[in-house]
């Protein structure tokens, strides 16, 4: 891998940092990549995964009949480059993974479908990739999760009238989220 340092070096030195951020975190990825399988699954499996993100109160996301509120703190977007709604969007999905991962059902080498009303989300899960730094820091995160768990994401588009975790996204309280989704929780 010491030759692939070198050249990722030698193109950085006539590239941007965003390129060779990327290129580091690639060559890290592969350095430690255990995977035999080279081909993603061609159909999706429906779980139910929807999320959603609201500026005025934080995010919600759903997975089945499980469900997570989280309420952001009133300086979510203080920084020098403030974070914006694309960034929270992909943070919801990231909760969404963690659920997945942390319910206990098999989904390794699983093609899972997810729902979102925001068409950034839905392009980043697209194309892997966005024109924002902190969705792209997220973005990665959420990339090495899904190698380790040897998951793949398919992005399907829901109108916002119809997103199950809006309500979540905006605040509602979690007595009339239990019975809109027949959780016990």
């Amino acid at each position: 891998m010491n030759y692939a340092n070198n050249q990722i070096v030698g193109y950085a030195n006539s590239s941007t940092q965003d390129v060779f951020e990327d290129l580091t975190f690639w060559a890290s990825t592969l350095e430690s990549f255990e995977n035999t399988r080279l081909t993603p699954i061609p159909t999706p499996t429906k779980i139910q995964w929807v999320g959603d993100a609201s500026t005025n109160f934080g995010i919600g996301v759903l997975v089945g009949n499980m469900w997570s509120q989280l309420r952001m703190k009133e300086t979510w977007r203080d920084g020098e480059i403030p974070r914006g709604i694309a960034w929270l969007e992909t943070v919801a999905i990231r909760i969404g993974l963690i659920m997945v991962l942390e319910i206990g059902v098999e989904v390794r080498g699983l093609n899972l479908i997810v729902w979102t009303d925001n068409t950034t989300t839905e392009s980043v899960l697209s194309a892997r990739k966005s024109k924002d730094k902190y969705v792209n820091e997220e973005w990665k995160e959420i990339q090495r999760m899904l190698i380790k768990s040897e998951i793949d994401p398919t992005p399907k588009r829901v109108k916002s009238e119809d997103n199950v975790a809006h309500g979540l996204s905006q605040g509602v309280v979690a007595l009339r989220m239990r019975q809109a989704t027949g959780s016990g929780l």
